[in-house]
Order: C-alpha cells, then structure tokens, then sequence
C-alpha cells in the first residue's frame, strides 16, 4: 500500500465523502477493514465536499471515486438481481473498450477509451440526495430506478 498515488489517496477522501451520504443500513454493510483502509491512505490535506443540493455530475468527482463506489456498491449493497446486472454491464462495457483499442490506431488516448463513461447524465428530481446516488448507477447500469 505504500505506492498510492496522489490520486488514489484523493479518491478515498471522494468515498468517504459519498458514503457519508448513503443509509447507515447500507453503510453498515462495508466492511470496516474497507472504511478503515480508506481513512488510513486518504489525502489529509486534500479537502472535498459534496453538496447535496446539486447533481453529481456538477461536482468534478473523479472516475476512480465512482468506480470505488460502485464497486462497493456491487459487492456489499446491491440485492442479488442488482449485482448480475452491475456485472453484466461491466464486462460490456470492457468488450466495448476492448473493441475501441483494436480499431484505434496505435496513438490512442485513454480519454477516448473512456468516453462512454463521460456521457452519463443525472437528471433532477426531487429525490433525496442518496436516492440520486442510486439512481444514477442505476441508470448507467441500466437497472431502472430507485423509488
């Protein structure tokens, strides 16, 4: 662990800001040993807040961060249907990157591997701020919406 990047102790301060948003029945099902290494390898001097108040794709939250937490997501809160579904969207969209760098030419950027990514939109409702969270992994997803 002691060849993280700046912005891999950046992301964990992003986690933890976004987990201090969601159920603490949710919450509770992260292990603490998760929660406990984030803290240890986060940025200090990094500072982040998110504002419940504006969308999340308005709030420059980092790629790795979302990955983070979706994957948290995945794997401690999502219901069994929620997860296949998660799954089978991930390894579409690697067989879509895949695909992208075969037919690029040998200058490829990472920008445009990932632009798929970069096309998600958060609609806004009058949800609460955690239900945004969820609907938005939802909807890249593809899984519907929280109700």
């Amino acid at each position: 662990m002691d060849n993280l990047t700046v912005a891999m102790t950046r992301e964990y301060v992003e986690v933890l800001e976004m987990l201090k948003l969601i159920p603490r029945e949710d919450f509770l099902k992260i292990p603490k040993e998760k929660i406990q290494l984030y803290e240890k390898y986060k940025d200090r001097n990094y500072k982040f807040k998110i504002n419940p108040n504006i969308d999340l794709a308005s709030q420059n939250i980092s790629r790795g961060a979302y990955a983070i937490f979706v994957n948290l997501y995945k794997e401690y809160i999502a219901t069994p249907e929620e997860k296949s579904n998660v799954e089978n969207r991930l390894q579409s969209n690697e067989t879509k990157k895949k695909a992208s760098v075969i037919k690029s030419n040998e200058n490829i950027h990472i920008e445009e591997v990932d632009k798929p990514l970069e096309n998600v939109a958060i609609v806004e409702t009058k949800d609460s701020f955690v239900k945004k969270i969820i609907n938005k992994i939802k909807t890249f997803f593809h899984m519907g919406e929280v109700n």
